[in-house]
């Protein structure tokens, strides 16, 4: 399911540059979590895959599935 907006030239601007920012940080924190090879985050848990630029999937809608799968992987580990 691919979401349909209709935001500002200003909104999609800062969605994707969310986006680039995920995609830097998560691997270098979560390396067990996540992967980023060129222009490609891997969810490893998952397999599932996101295009950083110019990928069909709507950036908005790629930062939320990432943060999904980052929520799902809290509950892959024990309590303190």
């Amino acid at each position: 399911m691919h979401l349909s907006h209709s935001f500002s030239v200003q909104a999609k601007e800062a969605c994707a540059e969310m986006l680039q920012m995920l995609s830097d940080f998560l691997p270098k924190e979560y390396p067990d979590h996540f992967k980023k090879d060129g222009n490609v985050l891997t969810a490893l848990k998952t397999s599932e895959t996101f295009e950083i630029e110019g990928g069909s999937m709507d950036p908005l809608e790629a930062c939320a599935r990432i943060v999904q799968v980052r929520f799902a992987s809290w509950t892959d580990q024990p309590s303190p």
